[in-house]
């Protein structure tokens, strides 16, 4: 056990820094603060734990303010615990049981109490259900009540902030964790009795989870499941582009995340005809749904939104768009709030690794390179870099490399994905067929040749 405080940290320095406050108790009463019932519960919350909890509760006890209410003196010991991870980790898991414990006090003592509470949220179905099935719901609970205790202070700090029900005139918090992985399991699988219970067990043990839209919409009256979208820029044009941004705009106002396919767009400098100007490339368009993306984010507040942009890098815009994240530069430049992914195919590797030219090229001159992957896209880019359009660029490879691995140095992104290869799957030639079709992905990129095929895989 760490040794911090432990020649100080007596009942007699605790009770000198009580100097005579009193708290506020659930049920209203009064009564003057104890630094041995603090030791006491922290003690017992720190079972099995390298912790001091002397330590804590003196750290508490001096950040105590007149007539302080229990649960906020519960706050206090969570966050003193929490200040003191740096001493030992064990200190984060202390800090989460008194949050929990706290949690479990101030919520409903039933899970189809807290989802009665939260009815003016619900889907009244789903209300109906859980207060037919209350006895069997309940118990299935309480069985695993004690799973709640597993979480660590930020763990349960983000539950609390983005994803457990709460009132909806007072925003006072109606759930535990054990409420809200039961809510999820009846909202995916009602009336299937079973399917909830082994739904449940698996939540509240941590044997899986399921994505933010899920946890957060489950049982709703806008029920809202999905995690991840995929769009295409509607068209190169002023309608399909705000088109693509309003759609954008309400999956992420319902929790998904989106990737988008930003190719199609013309490069700057381009001509357009509509107006006989110019384009400006892909800069302020990926500033204009940058912004979108902070102002609606997931949830109305609950998380922030997380918006993709995928571009091929024979695209003429490339550089900028490697440059969209990155620390230096004005803000009026920069979409930092943005996510960003590259497809790459082989043959410009192969230039990488040749020291070779790359041709950028901008859609609007390479028709058909976009819709095609793997030969059909290495025979169609050679027929265009042997006769290179007019207002295309060749750059060294490793230029371009280079640059791919600064921005990813100093931010993270791009993240580098490919066509080339799409897992084959003779089983299922409709699926096979959609691959083909791939333009962007969500944040999931797997190694596709280290995944093992079944004869029954995709379902």
């Amino acid at each position: 056990m760490p040794e911090t405080g432990a020649s100080t940290c007596t009942p007699e320095t605790g009770a000198k820094a009580g100097g005579g406050l009193s708290v506020t108790k659930r049920s209203g009463e009064k009564e003057a603060v104890s630094f041995d019932k603090i030791l006491a519960r922290l003690q017992c919350l720190g079972a099995g734990l390298a912790v001091d909890p002397a330590s804590v509760a003196l750290k508490t006890i001096r950040a105590l303010a007149p007539d302080i209410k229990t649960s906020e003196l519960d706050d206090l010991a969570a966050e003193a615990a929490a200040g003191l991870t740096w001493n030992h980790p064990d200190y984060r898991c202390l800090a989460g049981r008194v949050a929990v414990s706290n949690l479990i006090k101030s919520t409903p003592g039933s899970f189809s109490g807290a989802m009665l509470a939260a009815k003016p949220v619900l889907c009244p179905k789903f209300v109906t259900y859980v207060q037919d099935n209350a006895a069997w719901l309940d118990a299935a609970v309480e069985a695993d009540a004690a799973e709640d205790y597993r979480f660590n202070y930020l763990a349960i700090a983000t539950l609390k902030r983005s994803y457990l029900l709460r009132t909806a005139d007072e925003g006072a918090v109606l759930e535990r964790p054990s409420y809200l992985y039961m809510r999820v399991a009846v909202a995916l699988y009602y009336p299937d009795a079973e399917r909830i219970r082994e739904c449940f067990h698996g939540l509240v043990t941590g044997k899986f989870t399921h994505a933010t839209p899920t946890l957060g919409n489950a049982g709703r009256t806008r029920q809202q499941l999905a995690s991840c979208f995929l769009l295409p820029v509607s068209s190169d044009s002023i309608s399909g582009i705000f088109k693509t941004l309003s759609d954008c705009a309400q999956i992420s106002k319902w929790g998904g995340g989106i990737g988008i396919d930003f190719t199609p767009l013309r490069t700057h400098g381009s001509p357009i005809s509509g107006t006989g100007g110019t384009s400006n490339g892909l800069r302020y368009v990926l500033k204009t749904f940058n912004e979108a993306a902070r102002y609606v984010d997931q949830g109305g507040g609950k998380r922030k939104g997380a918006w993709c942009a995928y571009l091929e890098i024979w695209h003429r815009c490339v550089l900028d768009f490697l440059d969209m994240r990155l620390p230096q530069g004005s803000d009026a430049s920069r979409a930092r709030d943005l996510f960003y992914a590259l497809w790459i195919p082989d043959i410009f590797m192969e230039r990488v690794e040749a020291d070779g030219p790359w041709l950028l090229l901008c859609p609007t001159e390479g028709p058909g390179l976009h819709d095609c992957f793997g030969a059909a896209f290495r025979k169609r880019y050679l027929e265009l870099e042997a006769s290179p359009p007019r207002s295309s660029k060749a750059l060294p490879a490793r230029e371009i490399w280079k640059r791919i691995l600064t921005a990813q140095r100093e931010t993270g992104m791009p993240s580098c994905c490919t066509r080339t290869r799409p897992m084959p799957n003779p089983t299922n030639s409709t699926w096979a067929r959609s691959v083909a079709a791939t333009y962007a992905q969500r944040f999931c990129s797997t190694p596709l040749r280290k995944r093992r095929l079944s004869a029954t895989w995709p379902p």
